[in-house]
């Protein structure tokens, strides 16, 4: 610390920093702006204190340093990028106040971008991922497909859950997990749906309790259990919706689909459904809400 005593020191929004007292053995990652003559710091961290990354009641505090706050990801990948930078998002999409959190850049991982946990270096500090982590809008209205297979994917790959908050989510086009591709453990969702009737919940204009789905009379789910690597799947909390059915005469299609095997390709693959759990589900609008689907994709139940 003793060669900053005299150097005029400021956070990343320009506050200075020269009063402040910094305890023993604290490592401070900074950079020298020229054109303004002083160091500019972009982290600091000490080993010998357990809570070195402390946040105030908005997140913006970082042991008593104000820490650097954009709108959007779209923001935060237009900053400098420098090993170890700290900022705080405050939405995925601006103004939505939705998938934001905390970023540390790793030079790294420069070159990895999974849209929602690695964005071109920048690493999501996280304890649970969320659909709006990967971009979902959640208004019922904007199609959040795209987003919640990127969530779903890297969920899968990790075998960690994917969580749903108390939104309407609108994927008008199926997701599908294939065991060959992603190689996972297990596929789990968890919503905060509980209760029985979800005719309600159908539009994100109408009363509803706990996270919906809307589909557009497409299937929501479809994971292939292939290859040995996958063991188990599970829904909890989703009252999964075809908004486009009018009970009781039009109803069509299939919410879930879970299929095993693969043994045109792979004969030695003979999977069997087996250990899935799906709790607090309820389905509307749909023909068939469940398939089980065998090697040659036939209905087993």
């Amino acid at each position: 610390n003793n060669h900053f005593n005299n150097i005029p020191l400021v956070d990343n929004q320009g506050n200075q920093l020269a009063a402040k007292a910094l305890p023993a053995s604290t490592m401070i990652k900074a950079y020298f702006d020229y054109q303004k003559n002083q160091f500019v710091i972009i982290n600091i961290y000490n080993s010998n204190v357990s809570d070195s990354l402390v946040f105030n009641a908005e997140n913006k505090a970082l042991r008593g340093v104000t820490l650097q706050t954009v709108e959007s990801v779209a923001d935060l990948e237009n900053l400098q990028k420098i090993d170890g930078r700290s900022v705080y998002v405050k939405s995925y999409h601006a103004g939505l106040g939705k998938g934001g959190g905390l970023f540390i850049y790793s030079d790294a991982k420069k070159t990895i971008n999974d849209k929602g946990v690695v964005i071109g270096g920048w690493v999501r500090q996280y304890e649970k991922i969320y659909a709006e982590d990967f971009g979902a809008y959640a208004d019922g209205l904007t199609d959040d497909s795209e987003a919640l297979q990127l969530a779903l994917n890297y969920c899968a790959s990790k075998s960690i859950e994917l969580n749903f908050n108390d939104y309407c989510y609108l994927c008008a086009k199926k997701i599908t997990v294939d065991g060959a591709e992603t190689g996972f453990r297990a596929v789990r969702l968890r919503g905060t749906y509980s209760g029985t009737a979800v005719a309600a919940g159908y539009a994100p204009d109408i009363a509803r309790s706990g996270t919906v789905i809307l589909t557009k009379g497409n299937e929501f789910i479809e994971v292939w259990f292939r290859r040995f690597f996958n063991e188990n799947a599970s829904l909890i909390g989703l009252a999964i919706v075809n908004k486009n059915a009018n009970y009781p005469d039009n109803v069509t299609g299939t919410a879930v689909r879970l299929k095993k095997g693969d043994y045109e390709n792979y004969p030695q693959d003979l999977r069997y459904i087996t250990g899935h759990v799906f709790n607090d589900i309820s389905v509307f609008g749909f023909d068939k809400p469940f398939v089980f689907a065998g090697n040659y994709n036939k209905t087993m139940g």
